[in-house]
């Protein structure tokens, strides 16, 4: 299989419940159609692109559509990580 190699893109962050922020990054090709890439059980925007395989996939998808990809809440990146280093949880309702 061979190389493919690929720009690591801009790593930006989305506000989400809980005031977490999410990691997510879009490249590829501006005039293409939108992929929006799910990772498995553990994303890791920054490590992805470490891994060969991740790589060799995206990298060729990159070419044909603009790839929209995020970290999943609590997988990866630090920023949404408070001080205590916990996650913070959602917000719950209570019942009546």
């Amino acid at each position: 299989m061979q190389d493919c190699s690929v720009d690591i893109p801009e790593i930006r962050y989305a506000r989400s419940v809980g005031d977490v922020d999410i990691a997510y990054s879009d490249f590829g090709r501006e005039d293409g159609p939108r992929l929006v890439w799910v990772s498995g059980f553990i994303s890791h925007l920054e490590m992805n692109w470490e891994a060969a395989p991740y790589a060799n996939l995206i990298g060729p998808l990159s070419e044909a559509c603009r790839v929209i990809a995020f970290d999943k809440r609590g997988t990866a990146s630090r920023a949404g990580i408070s001080a205590s280093g916990a996650w913070p949880t959602a917000p719950t309702t209570s019942g009546p």
